[in-house]
């Protein structure tokens, strides 16, 4: 496989980071199921035809994606599970990065894939590199839970179980915001969407 190479925002990785905090098996039963997983979906816009970075995990009953547009490149037909411990050595990487920036704000980073190894690189900064060795398989197809065709269910009355709201709340929380809208619809599950998700 040729190496691929994205470009994305410190943003974007950050959220990497979030979503598999908030929706990973904190248990660890599954390599998949405890990691994330990133994909890449094509998207066409008044401007230009692109491509967009999917991050989702699950710890099987909570499904949380997001989807940030990519600033240059591709993943098309890719699949990078990142398990627990990739994800906490990029976290580590991103706070390096953080302070390696100073004052400024943000940056945007690349990020390598080779069909093994997600390598992310800041160019022009004086960081080295962060490689992150995948996990194996194939994470579960989820599409038509989150998206189904049926039409909305009206229930009477429903039960929710709130340490899901709250890692919900806490990947979506952002600075010096209060509140954030989300629409919420019933099928055989629940599912919310960010009616504006302030940098994806």
């Amino acid at each position: 496989m040729l190496p691929t190479t994205i470009s994305l925002s410190y943003d974007a990785a950050l959220r990497i980071v979030a979503v598999h905090g908030a929706a990973s098996d904190g248990d660890r039963s599954s390599p998949i199921l405890s990691g994330v997983c990133l994909r890449s979906v094509p998207i066409a816009t008044d401007v230009c035809n692109g491509h967009a970075l999917i991050i989702v995990a699950t710890d099987g009953k909570l499904l949380l994606e997001e989807q940030w547009t990519l600033d240059a490149g591709s993943l098309t037909d890719t699949e990078i599970n990142m398990g627990p411990q990739a994800v906490e050595q990029l976290a580590l990487w991103l706070k390096s990065v953080k302070a390696t920036l100073g004052k400024r704000p943000s940056c945007t980073m690349e990020m390598s894939w080779d069909g093994r190894v997600a390598t992310f690189r800041v160019p022009g900064l004086a960081l080295g590199e962060c490689p992150l060795r995948s996990t194996e398989g194939s994470f579960p197809r989820y599409d038509a839970a989150l998206r189904p065709t049926d039409a909305p269910s009206q229930p009477e009355r429903v039960g929710y179980n709130l340490a899901y709201f709250a890692a919900v709340a806490k990947a979506w929380k952002q600075p010096k915001l209060d509140c954030i809208s989300v629409e919420c619809k019933h099928y055989r599950g629940t599912v919310l969407r960010m009616l504006r998700l302030p940098i994806g």
